[in-house]
């Protein structure tokens, strides 16, 4: 762990905000988070390593797991259509090479694939890369920095609820502009500081996420540490599920109680995701929603 003196983002001084505990994955202990001053980024402080923050993941964790092809029964069809959940994936003409950063067990790297994409997935779970090379991806485990990859290999990096588990945000985006292509996209996705479920809840906002997410953003700060790197913002959408409104009233109810994790109750009722899935739909028309899909560009210089 190591204790920070200045914003992991802009450098600037960095004051408390909230001393939080794990209520998704079970983690014990207290965790300090402090917010910038300047660029209001919420941070761990002190900081752990990589490899600390390999060890606070479950072996159950979502995004390891194995995606089961889509249900044809009519409940799931209601359900899919009810709830119309996925990123915006930025448009392409045609086909290249892609790189998923922190792709879990590389569910998106099949969907690319068939699109006659070139895939690989980058991700620190060892048991999610054996999962995934057994379905035949093609899996480096590790950090992007670690991967090897050339210079200008890759026409799209795609880093989806990722970007906010690492505690190297300056040296990540500098090996995702040297291995894209000029002119190549970066797609980041994160939850969004700025949303109205995080000014309501503060500290039991539903992704706060520590201690897995080391760095929380907003549309603002982020889109600036990326055009730091060397590309320019196409656009930046909010795009936003259940979690942060049904989520943090669930946060809010477990901090009130003393005790608990976010297993069972709303967050798992029919109605309430229901409710709050569209009310986190109306938040995002607002731009006030909880999480936030940036597309960039490289410079074709």
């Amino acid at each position: 762990m190591e204790n920070l003196d200045a914003c992991p983002v802009c450098g600037a001084r960095g004051e408390h905000f909230a001393d939080v505990h794990d209520r998704h994955y079970g983690n014990t202990g207290t965790w300090n988070i402090d917010v910038c001053t300047s660029c209001r980024a919420q941070y761990l402080n002190p900081m752990p390593s990589e490899q600390e923050l390999g060890a606070f993941y479950p072996d159950e964790y979502y995004s390891h797991q194995p995606t089961a092809p889509p249900s044809k029964s009519v409940r799931d069809r209601v359900k899919r259509l009810l709830l119309p959940l996925g990123t915006k994936e930025p448009h392409f003409a045609a086909p290249g090479r892609f790189v998923d950063v922190g792709c879990g067990s590389g569910w998106m790297l099949d969907r690319y694939s068939d699109d006659g994409w070139d895939t690989v997935g980058v991700e620190y779970s060892e048991s999610a890369c054996t999962e995934g090379r057994a379905r035949g991806r093609d899996m480096r485990c590790g950090s992007l920095l670690d991967a090897g990859f050339g210079d200008q290999e890759f026409d799209y990096v795609r880093s989806n609820h990722s970007f906010e588990h690492l505690n190297n945000p300056h040296e990540t985006l500098d090996e995702m502009a040297r291995i894209l292509k000029p002119g190549g996209t970066l797609f980041i996705g994160v939850p969004d500081t700025s949303g109205l479920m995080a000014k309501v809840f503060g500290p039991e906002w539903y992704y706060t996420g520590a201690p897995v997410h080391t760095i929380n953003y907003d549309r603002k700060n982020l889109g600036q540490l990326i055009e730091e790197h060397g590309f320019s913002v196409q656009s930046v959408r909010s795009n936003s599920t259940h979690g942060g409104t049904v989520g943090s009233l669930q946060s809010w109810l477990i901090k009130r109680r003393g005790r608990g994790s976010l297993d069972g109750g709303p967050v798992t009722s029919a109605p309430f995701i229901l409710v709050g899935f569209w009310l986190s739909r109306l938040l995002d028309l607002l731009r006030r929603g909880d999480c936030v899909e940036i597309v960039a560009r490289k410079s074709a210089a």
